[in-house]
């Protein structure tokens, strides 16, 4: 193991089986051996075949990893695995296993070779000739003992309960809710709608893969935001550039991507709303509070017994072939379920403890004092660059007598993913969009920059947009909004695109009675309003 400049005490080994794996035994030990003179060695039990580059991942992290042969040789007073499996018998020391998730609800027959018993706690998995593998197998919840009495009755003794201490620090964290939201760039007045998938044939994503560019399309821009937290697995079996591709409108669209293996935790915390499957991030924010569409129960993955599966057959479920939209306003209007949340902390138990009760076990296996638990650390904020703007965007238009309208913009590039409406929408295209098809189809054609003359742009945009019936740009006051047959007005205090859609919606009523002196519209865009005079002549609303 190379020269040592301290002299090490006690050798502890963590064996990953995947990236998901890897970041939870971190979570679990961070500042265990905290100036212990532990030495920390990782290997990697390649039983899984999304393994991938998870190596190189591991080294750039800073882990020292050890090839599995030469870990194999070597006597470690300890070994964690948030896995079980035959393979972890040819390594020496005692061996204390965890589970992936929250709790022990999935089944995984080509794993384990059953379909009833979950992976975790199969016997097939702890037990070798006879002999139970683990020294110590982690339960989150005194109610699975009896999961293990079904599975493997001759583990029952080498069982402990360790609370979960992943749940424990999201709990620890949600005091610190509006730190994630800010760090995500999400306004106090939006709402954060969180995608979640698993992997595999039963997940959210595969009951619908284009779910986030649905919500993106039929949520408007400015009152929601989209993020999406998939399993790591899923780019493992696709690749990353094929799961790029996948999304990348959605993300053109604002759709806040999270890296499988950093990030998760705080993108739950800022969530209003969950939508998800059988995973652990979906279970943990039903823990949270968090109200949920499930998208997927999960099917024959979830052992039907768990508690976890009483919690999907209860929650609501997402109907994927009816409009998104009211079904995630009703679940916002309604809240988390305080039923669901108490069938959580049937797997949640010990609340607070997780990390001093692996900290006992694994001191009692290495044969020496437990010093002071460290303290539990907050989830860290997930950054993200600021949002770029949606170019193009179909804005819709209500009139509420007498002069009061909303409006409301959702992206043009997912257009063809929204429910069919009565409304006819305006097509507003900024002036960044190049897209000549677009362009051609503009309605209004805006800038929100101020430009240097911003008269003579309006004037030049309608002579490059035949089809557009308005061009309006940013001003130091506020906008100026032009019409084809009328002299451009100007609009203080108001942006470019929230005077012209708002001017284009009364024209399109055909108002042509000359409003009285100082009448104006009262315009509600993104939940803010807005003063819009009206023109003393009324422009024609088409565009020539």
């Amino acid at each position: 193991m190379g020269k040592e400049t301290w002299v090490t005490e006690r050798r502890v080994l963590l064996v990953i089986r995947n990236l998901t794996s890897f970041h939870r035994l971190l979570e679990v030990v961070d500042g265990l051996f905290a100036g212990q003179r532990v030495a920390v060695k990782f290997t990697i039990d390649k039983g899984s075949e999304y393994v991938g580059d998870l190596r190189k991942h591991l080294i750039e992290t800073g882990c020292d990893v050890l090839p599995w042969q030469h870990a194999a040789k070597i006597e470690f007073d300890a070994i964690l695995a948030a896995h079980a499996g035959s393979a972890l018998r040819r390594l020496r020391g005692p061996i204390l296993t965890i589970a992936h998730g929250a709790g022990y609800p999935r089944i995984v027959p080509e794993t384990t070779g059953s379909t009833n018993s979950p992976t975790g706690v199969a016997r097939s998995q702890l037990v070798h000739d006879g002999r139970v593998i683990p020294a110590k197998i982690g339960l989150s919840h005194e109610e699975q003992y009896a999961l293990v009495a079904r599975t493997c009755p001759e583990a029952l003794e080498n069982c402990v309960v360790i609370g979960d201490p992943v749940a424990d620090r999201l709990r620890a964290s949600t005091a610190l809710r509006e730190r994630y939201r800010r760090a995500l760039r999400i306004r106090p007045d939006e709402r954060l709608v969180l995608v979640t998938s698993t992997w595999g044939p039963n997940s959210a994503l595969a009951a619908g893969p284009d779910l986030p560019q649905r919500l993106l399309a039929e949520l408007p821009l400015g009152g929601y935001r989209v993020a999406l937290v998939q399993h790591w697995n899923i780019s493992q079996a696709h690749s990353r550039y094929e799961v790029a591709q996948q999304f990348r409108d959605g993300t053109r669209c604002g759709l806040i991507t999270i890296p499988p293996h950093r990030g998760w935790q705080a993108a739950l915390l800022a969530a209003d709303l969950v939508v998800g499957d059988h995973g652990s991030v979906t279970f943990y924010g039903v823990a949270l509070g968090k109200p949920l569409l499930l998208a997927s129960d999960g099917g024959c993955e979830v052992d039907p017994a768990s508690a976890n599966a009483e919690v999907w057959r209860k929650a609501r479920a997402l109907d994927l072939d009816a409009p998104l939209r009211p079904q995630v306003e009703s679940a916002l209007e309604d809240g988390g379920d305080p039923a669901l949340r108490a069938i959580t902390d049937r797997v949640l138990g010990r609340p607070g403890e997780g990390k001093a009760l692996v900290h006992r076990v694994l001191c009692a296996m290495m044969r020496m004092p437990v010093p002071t638990t460290p303290p539990v650390e907050p989830v860290e904020p997930h950054r993200v660059p600021p949002r770029e703007p949606v170019g193009a965007q179909v804005v819709t238009a209500s009139l509420r007598f007498p002069r009061n309208i909303t409006l409301e913009r959702f992206p043009h590039l997912l257009s063809a993913r929204r429910p069919d409406t009565d409304t006819a929408p305006m097509l507003v295209v900024d002036e960044s969009v190049v897209d000549p098809t677009v362009r051609h189809n503009a309605d209004i054609v805006v800038r929100n920059e101020v430009a240097e003359d911003p008269r003579g742009w309006v004037k030049a945009k309608l002579a490059e947009h035949p089809g557009a019936a308005i061009a309006a740009a940013a001003t130091e006051s506020g906008s100026v909004v032009g019409f084809r047959d009328e002299p451009a007005v100007d609009v203080p205090d108001v942006g470019p695109s929230t005077a012209a859609c708002a001017l284009h919606h009364w024209v399109s009523l055909r108002r042509r009675r000359p409003p009285r002196k100082g009448a104006a519209l009262v315009v509600h865009d993104n939940d803010v309003a807005h003063f819009v005079p009206l023109p003393a002549r009324p422009p024609t609303a088409h565009a020539s």
